[in-house]
């Protein structure tokens, strides 16, 4: 029988070859809108060797010197300028699109392989918490098929945004963490420590996750006899890889800035698009559950209900929550703040904090916008979720698949509570909605007998 790291390369090889043959498919495409801020960003470390808030965002030429920024997170325009020291081909790219020329050549055969990999590795993790959580191969590999056929890791391989990075590194988590509550191995804890900490150099507000989970496990060390069999060197392992891996770019802010912040202005620019929607009437509320279904739930809406209903809840309309958040709310909480520095703690103060419960109730509307991750997948995914539990608690997993479930939602909550949410920002629910999908059918098709060899994927202590 295959060992699970074997099939764990297996699981990478046919990801890479499925996600390739979907971006040959798709052909190639060029950057766009907020991927040319990264991709400014990248023109400026290849050019002057400095991270900046991109040219377009301060307001200068591309041909002036920029000054240190951390408006935006450091990996992906890292990632890029590294790529341009392997292939020169790369730093042209990235020079014709900075300075936005009329024919610049495709993206070049290494940067699309390398973006390829990285969404091969997250599908190989979906596969991994798959085999782990139910210790079959045949319910891990209709995980991985069903991750892999929905295109989600191609679409996004083709794109030029810091979630290459990001979700990397969250699935590198998930899939770590999992293991690590499974066998108790101390390298699990430092691979998911690891993972996180690229999360939060793709995207900070993973950092928020660090913060709830290392406490957590000093507070399971203290007990020598916890549940877990957790020690000193687990928590150690998590905490301090992790750390490894953002203290730098705190260190370089510290040094530029004179503070340790991960970033400084993003957290305002994204609030205030969010704490427009906590002007929706509660009649708007109601439909917005309707609305933000996956796929048919704006169609929907406009054949129940009138258009005064919907309209502000969706992206078009000039009026929308959105576009008010993006455009007049902004100037004038920046005129009440006073300026940039204090926009951020003004809008804690008066628009969440002054406003808490109207806040709270209009984030959870938004956070299950977020979670149609893969449309009727997700669907069926959260339908079948509280069976899947059921299962996993009688085989003895309920512990890690609690971790997978909390883990997801808890991130997707946080993206309700201080942005618009959109589902781009939630794409490693797909390791969710995949296993349980999958964990889902080859039960059923066991139990009709269709697949009488099937593994029984309920037993416990199952590997």
């Amino acid at each position: 029988m295959c060992s699970n790291r074997l099939l764990m390369a297996l699981a990478f090889l046919v990801s890479l070859t499925v996600i390739l043959g979907q971006i040959y498919a798709n052909g190639p495409r060029n950057p766009e809108a907020d991927e040319l801020i990264y991709i400014e960003i990248a023109y400026d470390l290849n050019t002057y060797r400095t991270f900046s808030n991109s040219w377009s965002e301060e307001g200068r030429n591309l041909s002036d010197t920029p000054s240190p920024g951390r408006f935006f997170a450091p990996a992906y325009p890292i990632f890029l300028s590294a790529l341009s020291k392997i292939d020169p081909r790369v730093g042209t790219f990235i020079a014709c699109h900075a300075a936005r020329g009329a024919s610049c050549p495709g993206p070049p055969l290494t940067l699309v392989v390398a973006q390829a990999m990285l969404a091969a590795i997250q599908m190989a993790c979906v596969f991994g918490i798959a085999l782990a959580l139910s210790g079959s191969p045949l319910v891990a590999g209709l995980a991985l098929g069903l991750g892999l056929i929905f295109g989600q890791a191609a679409y996004y391989a083709q794109t030029y945004l810091t979630e290459n990075i990001a979700f990397v590194g969250f699935y590198i988590f998930l899939a770590a963490g999992i293991a690590g509550l499974r066998h108790g191995r101390i390298w699990a804890f430092a691979l998911a420590g690891f993972g996180l900490g690229v999360a939060i150099v793709s995207r900070p507000s993973y950092i928020y996750l660090y913060y709830i989970l290392t406490p957590v496990l000093i507070v399971l060390a203290l007990q020598k006899r916890n549940r877990l069999g957790l020690s000193w060197s687990h928590a150690i392992a998590f905490a301090g890889v992790g750390l490894a891996v953002f203290f730098p770019w705190m260190a370089r802010n510290l040094a530029v800035f004179g503070d340790p912040a991960l970033s400084a202005g993003y957290g305002a620019y994204i609030l205030v698009q969010r704490v427009a929607y906590n002007a929706m009437s509660w009649a708007e509320w109601g439909v917005s559950f309707v609305y933000w279904l996956p796929d048919f739930g704006d169609n929907l809406s406009r054949a129940l209900f009138a258009p005064e209903l919907y309209a502000r809840l969706g992206f078009e309309d000039p009026n929308s929550f959105y576009a008010v958040g993006n455009q007049a709310l902004r100037q004038t909480t920046l005129a009440a703040s006073g300026g940039p520095e204090n926009h951020l703690s003004y809008l804690l103060r008066t628009y969440v904090l002054g406003d808490l419960f109207n806040h709270l109730m209009v984030t959870f509307p938004i956070t299950l916008r977020g979670i149609w991750v893969g449309k009727y997948l997700a669907l069926a995914g959260v339908l079948l979720l509280p069976a899947t539990g059921l299962a996993l608690y009688r085989a003895g997993r309920i512990i890690p698949f609690a971790f997978l479930v909390l883990a997801l939602f808890f991130m997707a909550g946080l993206h309700g509570f201080v942005s618009v949410n959109v589902v781009r920002y939630n794409i490693p629910m797909i390791a969710l909605y995949a296993f349980v999908t999958a964990y889902a059918l080859v039960d059923l098709l066991r139990r009709v007998g269709w697949l009488a060899a099937a593994p029984d994927v309920a037993k416990p202590n199952q590997n």
